[in-house]
């Protein structure tokens, strides 16, 4: 069996990096998708993560407001904090590809989803890599 996510949307946060034990750069924010729900648009939010050179692509070029395709598995996690058990869902990412921003003057888009006809033909981001960097 197996479960994919795929997303299109913007980051609602900087990225945030760090590194494993091991060294292994990584890479957490939280991004905003949307979709049209019985004509109303309903915004969800998606915790995501990435490892390795994906990372690091991620800290050099993604920003609040970056508009970004993920592609990857979902999980869920907990831990203790206060004595009380933290549920956490993500998608560990192991696709990322960057997309230009709507933006004519190169800033980044607002931080905001897209809506259903938002669309962009200028390709200036640098290209992602696709491959797999995760410690496991």
């Amino acid at each position: 069996m197996f479960s994919a996510a795929i997303l299109l949307g913007y980051l609602g946060v900087d990225p945030e990096a760090r590194a494993t034990r091991e060294g292994t750069s990584v890479v957490n924010f939280r991004m905003a998708t949307s979709e049209f729900i019985k004509g109303e648009e309903k915004t969800f939010w998606h915790n995501v993560v990435l490892y390795g050179s994906n990372a690091d692509t991620a800290v050099k070029h993604l920003k609040k407001g970056s508009p970004v395709f993920i592609m990857g598995a979902p999980r869920s996690r907990s831990y203790e904090k206060d004595g009380q058990t933290v549920y956490v869902n993500e998608i560990i990412a192991n696709v990322m590809k960057l997309l230009p921003s709507s933006k004519p003057n190169g800033s980044s888009a607002p931080a905001q989803p897209a809506g259903k006809d938002s669309t962009s033909s200028n390709n200036s981001a640098p290209p992602a890599d696709d491959h797999d960097d995760r410690p496991w």
